[in-house]
């Protein structure tokens, strides 16, 4: 029985610690990028949202579609027909099927086919010289071949090519969005463990001052202190209490924003970790402008726009088609003597036109065009001005790269230097050859090096970062993430 409880608790404890494991979680910056693109609500929008283009490609190329259409019906009559002056009671049962297919050439191609029974049943004192029950076959072939709006296809394929680009440009922006998100989010990472270090820093602050106030409680005992020591030194003990709490409500508050991000539950522990060399500066071979996926979309866009306005003229013509007509049929009391006239091809129907429809009455097909030609001259503009921007935004995020680089090799001396600093003044201190003052300056000169240094490090990585999304470094073609940064 003894044995039995032990087991139990013992499974209990295992069962506890593995819990405890489990719910708690390291994250590092690469983990981060990696888990925005994966977990991450944004992400799946972005993604769901790019392939809303895929409609408009469809829809394009429906232009293209096949239309097959039937018709079958039973009719019962007995209208007057000036071929048949009997007048009989006819039951007719009629089928027919059309197809047609609209080629890239601008040409329509159409298949007519159908097949009509009537049966007659006539009166006593009718005196009809026709059949009581004939079928009729007709098949006829149509080419119709636009000349005008549509001249052999030029509108349709603008239209396909047009929607293709916009799809393009969209799907070049996805990969765009997507790194801007991982920016967004490594940005985050970095504020939360600039956060933590400083709230860890505030807790050695104060733990030293607690310290000191001991070493001066103990000497203002003995009356070896100067007056006004020890109200000092308990003083600033507070404002070491108030900083802690400050930065511990910034860190929660930070980490509570990365872990809705990345869709951690709340309940984790998380530690943020990272390494603690600081990277070099990056050697950057040259980027091409005319190579970056912003520009790459902006320039799919345009030519959307261009393709888009020359079908707009295009449709702006009146609709001149050339139509050709060939038909057959076949007439007979049964359905097998109907076809074989069908086939045989001996009663023949050719047709040679033109058709023409043009719509007027309104400016709505200029307002179309002129529209169509300020969508395209604003993304023309959009593209030059993003040249330029993009340009200025490389350079200054090199100079802002190189600056921070240089500021973080400055504090991490700063902070050997203060450390150094306030290790002579706590010994001249203690051995009565300072003031208070002194040391508990030269103390908070030492807490905020450590915090600059921690802001310093955390700047030279954004900005690293923040370079490597400009030249598209961050997330690349292939896929995979910047590893420099990341």
């Amino acid at each position: 029985m003894v044995v039995c409880r032990f087991i139990c608790v013992f499974v209990l404890f295992v069962s506890l610690v593995s819990n405890a494991e489990s719910q708690s979680l390291e994250l590092t910056q690469q983990k981060v990028a990696e888990m925005v693109l994966k977990e991450s609500f944004q992400s799946d929008e972005i993604q769901k949202t790019s392939d809303l283009s895929i409609y408009s490609v469809a829809l394009a190329k429906s232009l293209y579609d096949w239309n097959f259409s039937l018709e079958s019906y039973y009719e019962n009559t007995q209208f007057q027909n000036f071929a048949r002056t009997a007048n009989p009671k006819d039951e007719n049962y009629k089928t027919s099927v059309l197809v047609t297919k609209p080629l890239m050439s601008g040409t329509l191609l159409g298949l007519d086919i159908s097949r009509t029974q009537i049966q007659s049943t006539f009166s006593a004192t009718s005196t009809a010289s026709f059949p009581a029950n004939q079928t009729l076959d007709v098949a006829g072939i149509t080419i119709e071949q636009s000349l005008l709006r549509n001249f052999f296809g030029r509108s349709f394929r603008a239209e396909v090519a047009s929607a293709e680009k916009l799809d393009q440009s969209k799907r070049v922006l996805k990969t765009d969005l997507l790194q801007t998100l991982v920016l967004e989010t490594v940005q985050l990472f970095w504020n939360a463990f600039v956060s933590q270090e400083n709230f860890e820093e505030a807790l050695n602050s104060r733990e030293r001052t607690e310290k000191l106030a001991e070493v001066v409680r103990k000497k203002s005992s003995l009356g070896y202190t100067n007056p006004g020591e020890l109200p000092q030194v308990l003083a600033e003990l507070e404002v070491r209490n108030q900083t802690v709490k400050s930065e511990s409500a910034n860190y929660l508050g930070l980490l509570s924003q990365l872990k809705t991000k990345l869709r951690i539950p709340e309940a984790t522990a998380v530690k943020l970790v990272t390494s603690t060399e600081i990277p070099e500066l990056p050697q950057l071979s040259p980027t091409s402008i005319e190579d970056l996926r912003s520009i790459k979309s902006l320039k799919s866009k345009l030519e959307s726009s261009d393709l888009s306005l020359v079908s707009s003229k295009s449709k702006a013509y009146p609709d001149l088609s050339l139509v050709g007509k060939y038909y057959t049929s076949g007439i007979g009391s049964t359905t097998t003597d109907s076809f074989q006239e069908l086939s045989s091809q001996t009663r023949p129907k050719y047709y040679v036109g033109v058709k023409l429809a043009y719509r007027f009455g309104s400016d709505l097909q200029g307002q179309e065009i002129y529209n169509k030609k300020l969508q395209r001259d604003i993304d023309e503009s959009t593209l030059s001005r993003t040249r330029l921007e993009m340009k200025d935004q490389i350079q200054n995020a090199e100079r802002r790269m190189q600056s921070t680089y240089a500021i973080v090799s400055s504090s991490k001396k700063q902070v050997v230097l203060r450390e150094e600093a306030a290790r002579e003044i706590q010994k001249a201190y203690n051995q009565g050859r300072t003031d208070i003052k002194i040391l508990i300056d030269v103390l908070n000169s030492f807490f905020a090096a450590e915090v600059q240094y921690s802001k310093a490090v955390g700047d030279y990585q954004i900005a690293l970062n923040n370079l490597a999304a400009l030249r598209d470094e961050l997330i690349p073609e292939k896929g995979t993430l910047y590893e420099n940064s990341l």
